[in-house]
């Protein structure tokens, strides 16, 4: 692949490599005089692509600086790509979400700009149809020319496509040689989706994988530079980031030279990492797992987000009584699903029916960073919310409340994970955990935390196996919790899966509950339906062999 740039299905082109702009460990996003010299060595460096965010708060400085490279006659604007990202508010509407769009094009000193995504997906499938109208109004209004979207899955594309007007043009996703993201470029092939990879080098210990320098000796590269080329050479838009000029200018050096298909292959393989094993023995034939704190977590969980939407009022109740009766003792549910009080209001009906006690039961909820239009919530804010939500389930504690999603600031990371902190030494929870976090962001965050985070949950299945990740956590004796354990419904109808189930009288779906539990995670699926409940949890009378556990965990 010769060419500097990929054509969008809308019919612009877009360069191969940029500039990132967002998740810096040293403190966050650059901002100010730092941001806009970043720009200015990007550019000079021959970059033409720049990647930001309105949650990256440094759209301004980034707009300062592109004005100030255009004004010398260097480049003109049509040569730059520039590219932001909408996170969604659900009590937006359409119009006030095309003036969020007009604000970013405003920060950015531009009259419109080449590529905007939708930052992370709404689990309230409403939610993404109203911001993706907006945005189809704004290419309509030619303020933005391409559209997309980011840390989508394939089953939310699916279901953003079913009124969409205008197909994505981009999908930005975290991708690397241990997150390769395969399937997820295959499905995205089929519909004329192109792919931009953040985080294209990993956490940061892949530099130094021997394989990779092998590789980059061959060709007088760096480890760096290989995995930029890999990406590019697959047809996928890589966005490293660094501050240092040397590095910018290295990262960008991919084009005059080739990986062999081998080496090509090797990229698409490398795992240095073994499964999680910090399970005992004893654990899979238990419903429980201990989790670092000392306490005990059921291993199996009714999850409550998502369904196009998490289900709300008298269906959540159902649910969760359904769940109960059948045995789940973790329920697992978040402020942003907005049905904590429904799901209170069932528990606390169970409760007094005598079937279970509380303190049988393990009530999971989780804090949303995002406060209206705000990026920012203070160590006291953090604590307030875990009071409402607990106010919400109309209990007096909650067993663990995680971060639901990480901010590109560490500094905001840490301040919310203090807040956390003060609310297990209050006695307002038992155990403090993160959700959707990566191993950079978990590094980051351990280096100043007083109490170690319980828990990470994160999307994980057959096609997902999150192999790197979990050798992390388990390093920490971090455990992680499994959601969308199912994939996006297709593994369903997966032959291997099912003829592993035929062999045990099971279904493929109660074969990766069973996968996730075996190797120590803890899965939350979701259904509506009764009989589905009870199947996901009845898998506590088999076990699955070495060998099938391979051919799952290599699917």
């Amino acid at each position: 692949m010769k060419s500097r740039t990929i054509r969008l299905n809308s019919g612009y082109d877009c360069p191969l490599v940029g500039i990132g702009t967002g998740g810096f460990r040293t403190g966050g996003p650059p901002q100010g005089k730092v941001a806009i010299q970043l720009i200015h060595d990007a550019i000079d460096s021959g970059y033409r692509h720049i990647d930001t965010a309105s949650a990256y708060g440094n759209e301004k400085a980034i707009g300062q600086a592109v004005t100030e490279v255009l004004a010398k006659g260097v480049i003109k604007r049509q040569e730059l790509f520039i590219t932001t990202k909408l996170m969604p508010n659900p009590t937006n509407t359409r119009e006030e979400t095309l003036k969020s769009v007009q604000l970013s094009i405003q920060n950015l000193n531009t009259s419109y700009v080449d590529l905007m995504l939708i930052h992370m997906p709404s689990d309230d499938v409403a939610v993404n149809d109203k911001v993706w109208s907006a945005l189809e109004e704004a290419v309509a209004q030619k303020l933005i020319r391409s559209i997309g979207v980011s840390n989508f899955n394939a089953q939310q594309i699916d279901s953003l496509l079913k009124n969409a007007k205008v197909v994505p043009a981009m999908l930005q996703v975290e991708s690397h040689p241990q997150v390769n993201q395969r399937q997820l470029i295959s499905y995205s092939d089929k519909h004329g989706i192109h792919l931009t990879a953040y985080s294209p080098l990993g956490a940061g210990t892949l530099i130094k994988n021997p394989t990779i320098v092998s590789i980059g000796k061959s060709h007088n590269k760096s480890a760096a530079t290989v995995m930029i080329r890999w990406q590019v050479q697959r047809g996928v838009v890589a966005i490293p980031k660094s501050l240092k000029l040397n590095y910018i200018k290295e990262n960008i050096d991919v084009f005059d030279w080739t990986l062999t298909d081998n080496e090509m292959k090797v990229n698409n393989t490398i795992n240095e990492y073994v499964i999680l094993s910090i399970a005992l023995a004893d654990d899979n034939a238990s419903k429980t797992f201990r989790l670092n704190n000392g306490v005990d977590c059921p291993v199996i969980g009714l999850g409550t987000g998502g369904f196009d939407g998490a289900p709300q009022g008298e269906l959540v109740k159902q649910m969760v009584r359904d769940a109960i009766d059948v045995g789940y003792r973790l329920i697992d549910t978040a402020a942003y699903y907005g049905n904590e009080e429904a799901i209170g209001d069932a528990v606390n009906k169970v409760v007094t029916s005598g079937k279970v006690r509380r303190d049988e039961l393990f009530i999971s909820t989780k804090v949303f960073l995002l406060i209206g239009q705000s990026i920012h919530i203070s160590r006291a804010e953090t604590v307030e919310n875990v009071r409402i939500g607990i106010q919400k389930l109309n209990q007096t504690y909650v067993d663990m409340i995680l971060f639901h999603f990480p901010s590109e600031s560490d500094e905001i990371n840490r301040e919310v994970w203090s807040g956390l902190e003060d609310a297990l030494n209050q006695g307002l929870v038992r155990a403090i955990g993160v959700s959707n976090f990566n191993v950079q962001q978990l590094e980051s965050l351990i280096q100043t935390a007083n109490v170690l985070p319980a828990m990470n949950q994160i999307e994980s299945h057959p096609q997902l196996s999150q192999r790197q990740l979990l050798d992390y956590c388990s390093r920490y004796k971090i455990r992680v919790t499994a959601y969308s354990p199912l994939g996006a419904g297709t593994l369903i109808s997966n032959s291997k899966l099912i003829s592993i189930g035929n062999k045990y009288n099971k279904t493929s779906a109660q074969v990766m509950i069973r996968w996730q539990i075996q190797r120590g995670v803890v899965a939350i699926p979701k259904s509506t339906k009764a009989n589905r409940l009870r199947d996901n949890f009845n898998v506590f009378d088999f076990s699955l062999t070495d060998e099938e556990m391979n051919i799952i965990e290599n699917m």
